[in-house]
């Protein structure tokens, strides 16, 4: 299993991609311990590459692609044969790697040897970039509960024809899957992975989710040609008040602004760095406790000379992306999404 690492995806991503627990606790509700290996799963066969998006510095590396290639190129030479699960993602800062050209060379040089998953949970893709992937063969992994407004843990996996037809027929299946999956969760057409599994009761959590989610999806891509164009004018809005607030703020330069896999055509997710005068950024610590202290009214925390000004601003809560550490530095993240992009297009009259 080849991916991103550095704070560019989820701090779990390569334990499950070992074949490991993430939790001392089963989605199904029974109990395994922290890394412990999925029933089912040899993970003396399996070997993660997390290749680092980023230097030591915490900015972007410009040879992404190359460092990929080479690491798998080390595994190649060292054990014959092996097959291999490559992740693409849009990053949780929003960077799309690898590059699709990357991604068509490694699948040319391991036909049938190499199955690609793009990591797109936050739905900020364009419609372009996700059929693309699809057409590569890819699985998708998707959630309702970023861009879309739904509630926690909404996911699902986009599946291809090639990968539905193994799925079907492929009767080797972890046993240890049935803890996390139970039968309605999967298409009748996948009938070798239902029949490995051993539960039969309904999800209705992820069902009334998903039914949160679709609900927004389906109401602004209703009115997307309305609302998309007004992507750009939210990002350069938010960037020219992040950078009239210096030296507290500082906008994270290194995140591409534009680009046709991302929706509308921009990263709707921009990195700050916080800091007070005189200091170097606030460390992921300072910034998590930023974070909580964002949601709460802490007018009452002021000194009783404080300017009615001062109590109005710190009585508004913020709800903001959670911070990220990008290795020298810690980000705070401002996220555009359905709902307030339809919420600011109505009240504008878009």
């Amino acid at each position: 299993t080849a991916g991103p690492a550095g704070g560019g995806v989820g701090p779990h991503t390569a334990t499950p991609a070992a074949g490991r627990h993430i939790s001392d606790f089963l989605p199904l509700g029974g109990k395994c311990l922290l890394n412990d290996p999925v029933d089912g799963f040899d993970p003396a066969t399996i070997k993660v590459l997390e290749v680092n998006p980023r230097d030591d510095d915490g900015n972007v590396v410009s040879d992404y692609d190359a460092a990929l290639v080479q690491a798998v190129a080390t595994v190649e030479a060292e054990v014959d044969g092996a097959f291999y699960v490559l992740h693409a993602a849009l990053s949780k800062t929003g960077l799309l790697m690898p590059s699709q050209q990357a991604v068509e060379g490694l699948q040319q040089t391991f036909q049938g040897r190499m199955l690609v998953v793009f990591d797109a949970c936050q739905l900020r893709t364009s419609d372009d970039e996700l059929g693309y992937w699809l057409a590569q063969g890819a699985m998708v992994l998707v959630t309702g509960s970023k861009f879309f407004g739904g509630p926690g843990f909404c996911g699902a996996v986009l599946c291809p024809p090639t990968v539905v037809d193994e799925l079907a027929q492929n009767t080797q299946v972890p046993s240890g899957l049935a803890g996390d999956l139970c039968r309605p969760d999967i298409p009748k057409s996948m009938t070798a992975l239902r029949a490995a599994l051993t539960q039969d009761e309904l999800n209705a959590g992820l069902l009334l989710r998903w039914l949160c989610a679709l609900t927004e999806l389906e109401a602004f891509r209703a009115h997307k040609e309305q609302y998309l164009p007004q992507v750009a004018h939210w990002v350069v809005g938010v960037r020219e008040a992040v950078a009239s607030h210096a030296p507290y703020l500082e906008l994270s330069s290194d995140e591409a602004q534009q680009g046709p896999g991302h929706m509308g055509g921009w990263n709707t997710v921009i990195g700050v760095r916080m800091a007070a005068p005189g200091m170097q950024p606030l460390s992921l610590n300072d910034l998590k406790r930023a974070h909580v202290l964002l949601r709460q009214d802490l007018s009452a925390q002021l000194p009783p000379e404080a300017t009615p000004e001062e109590q109005e601003q710190v009585r508004r809560k913020c709800f903001i992306g959670q911070p990220v550490w990008l290795g020298a530095h810690g980000v705070m993240r401002i996220a555009l999404g359905a709902p307030n992009t339809r919420s600011w297009c109505k009240a504008d009259g878009v």
